[in-house]
């Protein structure tokens, strides 16, 4: 009897568990009006919870839930981007590389319910091949994210995938460095960086590994390999290899960026470092998100959707409905989920 007893409290411990573990939920849906073509650039949550990005043939965007308007009109005037190469929160104002001079970071404040620009920063110039995918200012120091090439050579080329400047663009330090073979294009990957207060993150679109750079020391303190789903298909070695055609690379984005399960977005919000990721597997929905313990890095969630993951800010993760507008079938309307921890 006492072995009963004590079975039937284990189970209803169990149960009280469950009904009171967090669920990842919709909070919010918007279907603002207006038109998006293109895949989506780097791009942010505002301090006031508005999206910010760069869509490939529509420009730059600031969505919120009745409206799509251009953030920056196209150009290389005053107030106006060619594109975004990386966005970030620049003490509460906006910072966008722009796609036109990979050395000119544009900064914008809010007024009026609209984005000015503020100033113009120029990084200094290196004689290296710089290829740009992400942006973040924090600790008063740029961290710019991409293959930056040392050295022209045809072969065994050095590169740094991060270089860090301080506020006023001098260049202070290269990071995470390598040497790449120019048949790999791996100068078309997406790269992700972001920070908390105390670190900052780094990760590049075919490994689940996540970097580790103390701030204060810019130094890499430790690399992680996160915890791989079972469904996970690794990208071969050799996938972005080019083919060559008379006078120009062939580039298949579509077929690179949908076929493996690359990382399309990662950023740390709370106490999880957030992974999505494409299933590739017929039988599972799109996207997977990964919850992983940025502590800890042990996976804890795993969140299937259809919906392209777009950032996180203050708990609220944003999704842009059936995939990502460029990219997948079915991602023509725009319609935004929002989605929290309860």
């Amino acid at each position: 009897m006492k072995r009963l007893v004590y079975s039937i409290f284990i189970v209803l411990f169990a149960l009280n568990l469950l009904a009171g573990a967090a669920s990842f939920k919709m909070v919010e849906k918007w279907t603002p009006k207006g038109e998006i073509f293109g895949m989506a650039a780097p791009r942010l949550i505002d301090k006031d919870g508005l999206l910010i990005g760069g869509f490939y043939k529509t420009g730059s965007l600031v969505i919120s839930r009745t409206e799509v308007v251009q953030f920056a009109p196209y150009g290389q005037g005053p107030g106006d981007l060619m594109g975004f190469r990386g966005i970030s929160d620049f003490n509460g104002d906006i910072a966008v590389l722009d796609d036109m001079n990979i050395h000119r970071i544009k900064t914008f404040a809010k007024k009026d319910g609209k984005y000015i620009q503020k100033e113009i920063i120029w990084l200094q110039r290196n004689s290296d091949f710089l290829v740009t995918q992400a942006l973040l200012f924090c600790d008063n120091k740029w961290f710019v994210a991409g293959e930056h090439h040392l050295a022209y050579k045809e072969k065994n080329i050095p590169y740094a995938l991060i270089r860090v400047y301080d506020r006023n663009g001098k260049f202070v330090k290269y990071l995470v460095e390598g040497v790449t073979n120019l048949e790999i294009q791996s100068f078309l990957f997406d790269y992700f960086i972001f920070n908390d207060s105390n670190r900052v993150y780094f990760m590049v679109e075919n490994k689940l590994q996540v970097k580790v750079i103390a701030i204060r020391k810019l130094v890499v303190e430790k690399s992680v390999d996160l915890e791989t789903p079972a469904f996970y298909q690794k990208m071969p070695a050799g996938f972005y290899a080019h083919e060559k055609r008379p006078g120009r690379y062939y580039h298949n984005i579509e077929n690179w960026k949908t076929n493996y399960c690359r990382i399309t977005k990662a950023c740390v919000d709370g106490r999880y470092l957030a992974v999505q990721v494409r299933t590739c597997k017929k039988e599972l929905q799109r996207f997977a998100l990964l919850f992983y313990n940025k502590e800890t890095f042990k996976l804890e969630h795993t969140f299937f959707s259809n919906d392209y993951f777009l950032d996180a800010r203050n708990g609220r993760y944003y999704f842009y409905e059936n995939g990502d507008p460029g990219l997948d079938e079915g991602a023509d309307n725009v319609v935004i989920k929002i989605y929290k921890w309860e």
